[in-house]
C-alpha cells in the first residue's frame, strides 16, 4: 500500500516504513498488551510496579522478535540485536508508557479512598 505513494527503492520509503508504520505497530501492541494485563490486576498497586511491568512487556516482545530474526537470519544477528534491540526495547517502553503507570496508579489510589 505504501508503494502506491512512494517508490520502494527510495530512502523516503524506508524511513516511512520503519520509523512510522513499524514503530507505531510495535509500540501500540506493547501498550495494548501492557494495559490489558495490568489495568485490573490487584498486584498493580504502586508506581514502581508499572515500570517493572512495562519493562517486562518490552523484553518479552524483544525476545519474540529476536527469536524470529535469529531463525530468519542466523546467530550473528542475535549478537547484534542483544546489544542494540533488547536495551532499545526496554528503554523505549518506560517513557511512552509512563502515562498508563501514572494514570493507573492514580485511579487505584482514588478508588481506595473512595471506598473508605
Amino acid at each position: 500500500l505504501l508503494s502506491c505513494f512512494v517508490p520502494e527503492n527510495t530512502l523516503l520509503y524506508q524511513i516511512i516504513l520503519y520509523f512510522v508504520i513499524v514503530a507505531i505497530a510495535e509500540e501500540s501492541s506493547k501498550y495494548i498488551f501492557l494495559k490489558k494485563r495490568t489495568w485490573d490486576n490487584a498486584e498493580f498497586n504502586c508506581q514502581y510496579d508499572g515500570v517493572v511491568y512495562a519493562v517486562f512487556v518490552s523484553l518479552g516482545f524483544a525476545l519474540w522478535e529476536n527469536i524470529n530474526y535469529v531463525l530468519s537470519y542466523g546467530f550473528s544477528t542475535a549478537i547484534v540485536r542483544a546489544v542494540t534491540a533488547i536495551p532499545g526495547h526496554a528503554c523505549s517502553m518506560v517513557l511512552p508508557e509512563s502515562s498508563i503507570i501514572v494514570e493507573g496508579y492514580s485511579v487505584l489510589r482514588y478508588s481506595e479512598y473512595a471506598v473508605l
